[in-house]
């Protein structure tokens, strides 16, 4: 019965932290081998390095420390608001067309918009796939939906509500991070072409 109690809780997630501490600098240089290995011309490394700072410090703390769960539900949250702001400015041509598509889409979610963006040619269908895993992982986390998680992350076995948490923190999210990096460097690319309206 000690186990249930507060000081033992308390007592549980001091270690986990403590752990997670001595493992931030291990974490954090793979990330930096896996980015500069993945943005590897000085053009795309700059846009990579720019929107990293801009918008995924938070999600690169939240990596360090080991919370797994946030890091892919940050993730999501980034590319959906991103998108949904960034969307009306690609497809309208003038102030007019684009305030009618914003009202169109700002109670659309990320799945909505992002086959509309493979068919501009603006992504590619491979990161659709790719997008589709991470917003499936970050339901499946959200909704606590062991069905989702299991599928996505425990090969299909059996899990438990209360494992959800245990399983997602030994998936090592750094191929997610980059996944958003490269889908918003995409989309700043195209924004480069266009004549935008705000």
């Amino acid at each position: 019965m000690d186990d249930i109690k507060i000081d033992s809780i308390i007592t549980v997630v001091a270690d986990y932290n403590k752990q997670a501490v001595n493992e931030t600098d291990r974490k954090l240089d793979a990330f930096l081998q896996a980015f500069k290995k993945e943005f590897n011309s000085d053009n795309i490394l700059i846009e990579a390095e720019t929107i990293t700072w801009a918008l995924f410090q938070p999600v690169l703390s939240l990596y360090a420390n080991g919370n797994n769960s946030s890091v892919i539900i940050e993730l999501y949250s980034i590319l959906e608001k991103f998108i949904i702001h960034i969307f009306p400015k690609i497809v309208s041509k003038d102030k007019k067309a684009y305030s009618v598509v914003h009202n169109l889409v700002e109670r659309k979610n990320l799945l909505d918009i992002a086959p509309i963006l493979v068919e501009l040619r603006v992504w590619t269908s491979t990161d659709l796939v790719k997008l589709k895993h991470l917003v499936k992982l970050r339901n499946g986390i959200a909704q606590k939906n062991e069905k989702l998680i299991s599928k996505a992350l425990n090969g299909g076995k059996e899990t438990h509500y209360l494992d959800i948490n245990q399983i997602v923190e030994k998936f090592d999210t750094i191929s997610y991070i980059l996944l958003s990096v490269k889908l918003l460097v995409k989309l700043t690319d195209i924004m480069k072409d266009e004549n935008l309206y705000s």
